[in-house]
C-alpha cells in the first residue's frame, strides 16, 4: 500500500500512469482524499506467569476498561488510569506446562487512549517503544499501572481462583 499523500504527487508526475488508469477505468480519484490519517495506540505487555490463561483459562475474547468509575478520571480528556482494550489471544504465548508470554492491553484509535499512551511514544524515530528495561523508571511505572488497572478489571474472575 502506498500512503495517501504521495500518490497524488505520482500521479501529476507521471502521465503515462494516469493515461493508464484512464484507459482502465479508474478515473475518479475522489477517493484518494477522503482519506485520513489516524493515530492508534497498540500494547503489549510481556508476563512470566501468563495468569489470564494459567489462573482464569482465558484463551480467547476481549476485554475492555472504557467503563471505568468517574472518579478515576481527571474530568480531562485523559484519563488517570490506562485505558485498556485487549485480547487474550492476540500476544505470543508458550505453555511447558505453565504459560508465559505476552498480552494484548491496548489496541486503540480513539482521541483518549492516544493522548493518555503518547508520553510513551519512541523520540528515535521508531514506531515502537520497549519500555520497562534498563532502568526505564517512567516505562516501569506504565506497566505497574497497566498491570494495576489489568487485575483491577479481573479482580470478580481472580476472586474465584482456589487457593
Amino acid at each position: 500500500a502506498l500512503p495517501q499523500q504521495p500518490l497524488p504527487s505520482i500521479l501529476r508526475s507521471s502521465p503515462s500512469l494516469t493515461s493508464t488508469l484512464s484507459r482502465v477505468g479508474l478515473t475518479n480519484l475522489r477517493a484518494l482524499h477522503r482519506v485520513r490519517a489516524s493515530a492508534a495506540v497498540k500494547m503489549y505487555v510481556l508476563y512470566e506467569d501468563a495468569w489470564w490463561r494459567n489462573e482464569l483459562n482465558l484463551t480467547s475474547g476481549d476485554f475492555n476498561n472504557s467503563a471505568a468509575p468517574p472518579q478515576q478520571t481527571s474530568g480531562t480528556a485523559v484519563p488517570q488510569f490506562p485505558p485498556l482494550a485487549g485480547r487474550y489471544h492476540d500476544g505470543d504465548v508458550r505453555c511447558d506446562p505453565r504459560c508465559r508470554g505476552f498480552l494484548q492491553t491496548t489496541y486503540a484509535f480513539d482521541d483518549v487512549s492516544v493522548a493518555f499512551f503518547r508520553p510513551y511514544r519512541p523520540r528515535n524515530g521508531k514506531p515502537y517503544a520497549v519500555v520497562g528495561n534498563d532502568g526505564d523508571v517512567v516505562g516501569s511505572e506504565l506497566l505497574n499501572t497497566i498491570h494495576e488497572e489489568l487485575v483491577r478489571l479481573h479482580t470478580p474472575a481472580l476472586a474465584q481462583v482456589p487457593g
